[in-house]
């Protein structure tokens, strides 16, 4: 059985759902401490390239919050702002109007938890995807350890014998130390598919919201076009 591990990020690029792909168990590391680089954020098509849509959030007096417990500032209008900005640049995109209605609904609601907003998002586009993996979070698992033992801890706890993990964390993984608890470790290889956008050229590392925006019911077949696990 193979697991991956990953905190649930805002708007997640294609990366992500290709690494759940290719995993039996998805682990939502929800009870680490926050990693403020794509939690609140991420990237989406431009005219000029790219920009930036996020969620701020509230820091004051919480800097060694756990993801879980990590709240949007609703006091700033950060929904109206980013539903303007994803309106404007994919409005002529091809699937437009089959995909808007959800974002319509989406910054309609509030949102007291960003875990919550963003795993809402993240199990949408994993329907719309079609791909069904088991989820399961930190919090439930409730397994401590740092980097090598926690990942020996989860896989003990849900019975998973192969870890997949991103190439952005091999400097920090320990085969050896794997292979002595019975783990085997592969690396994703995730390289990533260019496909036309709604602007000229092609700016990759964008949010999922891209590639579905224009390409529909082709996106699976273009996020899995490139490679496998290795």
């Amino acid at each position: 059985m193979i697991y991956s591990i990953h905190q649930p990020n805002y708007m997640p690029w294609l990366g992500l759902f290709h690494k759940i792909y290719y995993s039996d168990i998805f682990v939502v590391i929800d009870n680490a401490q926050v990693d403020r680089k794509t939690l609140n954020k991420n990237k989406i098509r431009t005219p000029n390239g790219w920009c930036w849509i996020s969620v701020p959030l509230i820091k004051r007096g919480r800097l060694y919050q756990k993801i879980f417990e990590v709240k949007p500032n609703n006091e700033l209008p950060w929904k109206e702002k980013t539903k303007k900005t994803i309106f404007h640049n994919y409005k002529r995109a091809d699937y437009f109007d089959d995909h808007w209605p959800f974002f319509e609904d989406l910054f309609s609601k509030e949102w007291d938890v960003i875990k919550e907003l963003n795993m809402h998002i993240i199990e949408h586009f994993l329907d719309v995807l079609d791909i069904k993996r088991e989820i399961v979070y930190g919090t439930d698992l409730k397994v401590e350890g740092n980097k090598n033992e926690l990942l020996i801890n989860i896989c003990k706890k849900i019975g998973a014998s192969v870890y997949l993990s991103g190439t952005g964390a091999v400097d920090y993984n320990d085969p050896k130390i794997l292979k002595d608890n019975g783990i085997e470790l592969i690396y994703q290889d995730f390289i990533h598919p260019v496909y036309k956008q709604n602007f000229p050229g092609f700016e990759a590392n964008m949010s999922i919201i891209d590639l579905v925006f224009n390409h529909g019911p082709r996106s699976k077949e273009i996020l899995l076009s490139t490679s496998d696990p290795s």
